[in-house]
């Protein structure tokens, strides 16, 4: 065995909000990061490391004995739920590699304490925080900068401090008074309202659940308006100086005929914002329980062509006072601007080398010509079975089963296109 030649993985998918990522250690003291969403550093970047880090590390791996845990402790698979994989890779011989690779979701209750000690381990060794860490408390605020917002802040404190300092100064005696009327008179309307709109249907649903509401629908569109409250046909691809309309349903939340939101709508690749706006909706667009409303804005030259763009909405209702937040993706394919091909990624082919054996291949074409290679493959059951990296090899499983391999290809600038074959170790 040498060192060199010793290869250690970590990698963190940290769906919606949190950081996804991955770190490769090498015995020859090189060490890789890769960014992928909710990072400070985006892309790939490589260090040298000391030596006695990567022994450190080495050490644990032996001490936990990683070799003897079970390789997967996934207990339910779902789309976006955050998981951690590690990985280590030893040449016994020219031909003979010990390899052991564990994945687990991060709120699963079984996993071994050392395993979490383990990636905790190497993320403090390294000091991946510097890479990773967003300083601010929500993400979401990383991406979308509110002037406006802090405006708003701003004076509403300055009014909630006004009021604090005309209460100490009243008299509360002096306020009862005022208190009783108001509140005779609020009583007084709801019995009005009771009373002359309690056979209305189309009022507020009892079946509705005030305190979880969610966007369930989001997507572009070159319509500015529905067609009888059906949902808008996807758009995905734009021209560089088009209107982009957005088209998203809420639910779970109550309207009454109408409501009132506040929509704040990101435009970014990357880490740079290409459009903001922040808007007070008043409307009246519901289908039943539904709330759906299309807000729309304008792209210019400097776009440029065969990007993916993210589109990020976040949305506080007044009501529930909870902030709602979903995103999705458009193209712009014609631009005068500098023109980026779009990114492809195609598994070229596979086939059985032995009864548990795979040989893989995977190629990408467009985008900036620099490509990270990352493997998913799951069980039958769509229950995520094992990740790994790099463009070409030799797979091994440890069961017969149908399995899905999935091929995502990122281009270092965060534009990411994947494929997906079936294998089928039954036979």
């Amino acid at each position: 065995m040498v060192l060199e030649d010793i290869t250690i993985k970590l990698i963190r998918y940290g769906g919606v909000s949190k950081p996804s990522y991955s770190i490769t250690l090498k015995g020859n003291g090189e060490l890789i990061y890769t960014g992928f969403e909710n990072v400070k550093v985006k892309g790939k970047l490589r260090e040298i490391i000391d030596e006695d880090i990567f022994l450190d590390v080495l050490s644990f791996f032996k001490e936990i004995d990683f070799f003897d845990l079970s390789d997967n402790y996934l207990v339910e698979k779902r789309s976006g739920r955050p998981y951690t994989n590690v990985s280590i890779s030893i040449p016994i011989t020219k031909d003979d590699i010990k390899t052991s690779s564990i994945t687990h979701h991060d709120d699963d209750f079984d996993v071994p304490v050392d395993l979490i000690k383990l990636e905790k381990k190497i993320d403090i060794l390294v000091n991946s925080e510097k890479w990773t860490k967003i300083k601010d408390k929500e993400i979401v605020k990383e991406m979308i900068i509110d002037k406006k917002e802090q405006e708003v802040s701003i004076d509403n404190k300055k009014v909630k401090e006004s009021k604090k300092e005309k209460h100490k100064k009243t008299d509360h005696k002096k306020i009862i008074i005022p208190i009783i009327i108001v509140t005779i008179l609020l009583i007084a309307f709801i019995i009005y309202f009771t009373q002359f709109h309690s056979d209305d249907k189309d009022t507020i649903n009892d079946s509705v659940d005030y305190s979880n509401p969610k966007i369930t629908f989001i997507t572009t569109t070159s319509s500015p308006e529905r067609v009888d409250g059906i949902r808008s046909a996807k758009t995905y691809s734009f021209d560089a100086g088009d209107t982009v309309y957005v088209d998203f349903e809420l639910e779970n939340i109550i309207h009454n005929k109408q409501i009132d939101i506040n929509v704040e709508i990101a435009v970014s690749y990357g880490i740079d914002i290409y459009y903001y706006d922040y808007y007070i909706n008043r409307s009246s667009n519901y289908v039943g329980d539904l709330f759906y409303q299309i807000i729309h804005f304008p792209t210019n030259n400097s776009w440029i062509g065969g990007r993916k763009y993210n589109i990020t909405i976040l949305i506080n209702d007044k009501i529930s006072d909870i902030q709602i937040l979903n995103q999705t993706t458009f193209r712009i394919a014609n631009s005068s601007s500098n023109y980026v091909s779009p990114l492809f990624a195609q598994i070229v082919n596979y086939e059985r080398v032995s009864e548990y054996e795979i040989f893989y291949n995977g190629t990408a074409s467009g985008g900036t010509g620099f490509y990270n290679y990352y493997w998913e493959v799951y069980d039958e059951a769509n229950v995520l079975y094992d990740t790994f990296s790099g463009k070409s090899g030799i797979y091994e499983f440890d069961k017969k089963d149908i399995f899905s391999i999935k091929l995502i290809v990122d281009d270092g600038e965060n534009i990411f296109d994947s494929s997906k074959r079936i294998i089928n170790i039954t036979t």
